[in-house]
């Protein structure tokens, strides 16, 4: 990874992420109770930064081993398994390309930031291919990608026009995929798929994509959404809109972040 990556991380702001996040996590949440067995037990959180996802399923009673390559998140997880008192297997710093895990071993693997992170086409080859590798013949990976248009949407919704260095990155990734950022804060680099584009990389490793879920939904395009989703009634009806509509293709381009739920 670059050094722009580790630069970005080691702000430290991960740890706290899912709670300017609420959304996100509260759809990831949702997505990932539909799609999981709690008598299938052995979870990978491979990239899970400080293991927000990995407590969280630890507290459901899965055995959760997790991986990220910033020392910074392992530290994090390390003090929130002293405070929360819910237990991880094993909390390690671990690359996405090569996993140390023997065959055959994990129910479930969460992919929720290799895809998006690593720019370089083979190295997302070897994540997938190594997550096939270590996953049971009956298991399911729950893959995490960026749409193309996501930093286009970001500018236009958020940025002043006149900020040239964050337009320069929105408009080269729209191009080709690569975001390479230009405006120090914002975001790291990364790289932002097309729907096909991905499924041609999972069909690459070896592996079929039986599902893609949108997981923030319109929220993008929804005014002072913020505001409104603290009132229950409309997070209720949100959250159910958004289950009728969730895998409707013709709205990937809107999401902030799309799971596919992987197979061998």
């Amino acid at each position: 990874m670059k050094t722009e990556f580790f630069d970005y991380y080691n702000r430290g702001r991960e740890k706290d992420r899912y709670s300017r996040c609420f959304i996100e996590f509260t759809r990831t949440k949702d997505i990932l109770d539909r799609n999981m067995d709690t008598n299938k037990k052995n979870v990978l959180d491979m990239g899970g930064g400080a293991g927000f996802y990995s407590f969280w399923l630890a507290d459901k009673g899965y055995n959760v081993y997790l991986r990220d390559i910033v020392p910074l998140h392992m530290e994090q997880a390390k003090q929130e398994e002293i405070k929360s008192n819910i237990k991880l297997v094993s909390i390690a710093v671990g690359d996405a390309t090569c996993f140390e895990f023997e065959d055959n071993f994990f129910d479930y693997i969460l992919l929720f930031g290799p895809l998006y992170h690593i720019q370089s086409y083979e190295d997302r080859i070897k994540v997938l291919s190594e997550a096939k590798r270590t996953l049971k013949d009956d298991g399911k990976i729950f893959a995490v990608f960026i749409h193309r248009n996501s930093a286009l949407l970001d500018f236009v919704k958020l940025k002043d026009i006149s900020n040239d260095k964050f337009k320069e990155s929105a408009i080269e990734s729209l191009e080709n995929g690569y975001f390479n950022n230009r405006d120090v804060g914002h975001f790291t680099n990364g790289y932002f798929h097309l729907v096909e584009e991905f499924k041609n990389e999972v069909f690459t490793s070896g592996l079929k994509c039986e599902n893609i879920y949108n997981i923030e939904g319109i929220n993008r395009i929804i005014d002072n959404f913020d505001e409104k989703i603290k009132d229950k009634n409309y997070f209720d009806f949100y959250m159910n809109i958004m289950r009728m509509v969730e895998q409707d293709s013709s709205l990937y381009g809107v999401a902030s972040h799309l799971m596919a739920v992987l197979e061998k």
